[in-house]
């Protein structure tokens, strides 16, 4: 079964933000994220960083996805990343860096969507989870 969920609606940013936690009711075993950038920021210097983060059952918030960094004059993009829970993890300290363009497998039940902007840039950007849940 596949469900789609909105983590970020589209939007213009121009500041540095975290969104709304969002619960997923159901357990899934893959999830497919995807960073639409329908806008960019025209200058070489403006970035945008965005990344997926779960909550953990210390109620502590952890970096799943790190999308590729976005740049001011890079235009429209797309970008995905897939978890899978029966894939292993390495281990990592919380609060570690999650260098651009990772992915850690780690699944949850809330997850929400913070963004980094560089250099004042404006960026209209949504995020999408499809949950996957194979049925067995």
């Amino acid at each position: 079964m596949l469900t789609r969920l909105s983590l970020k609606d589209s939007a213009s940013v121009s500041a540095t933000g975290t969104g709304s936690t969002f619960a997923v009711p159901f357990s899934c075993d893959y999830a497919v994220f995807e960073l639409d950038i329908t806008a960019a920021a025209t200058g070489g210097t403006d970035t945008l960083d965005v990344f997926v983060q779960c909550q953990v059952k210390s109620g502590d918030w952890v970096d799943i996805v790190h999308f590729t960094q976005a740049v001011g004059n890079g235009g429209t993009k797309r970008y995905f990343a897939k978890l899978a829970s029966c894939l292993a993890e390495t281990m990592f300290e919380n609060a570690t860096a999650l260098s651009a363009g990772s992915v850690r497998q780690l699944m949850s039940d809330a997850y929400r969507v913070r963004w980094t902007i560089g250099n004042s840039g404006v960026f209209t950007f949504s995020v999408t989870m499809v949950a996957v849940t194979d049925g067995n």
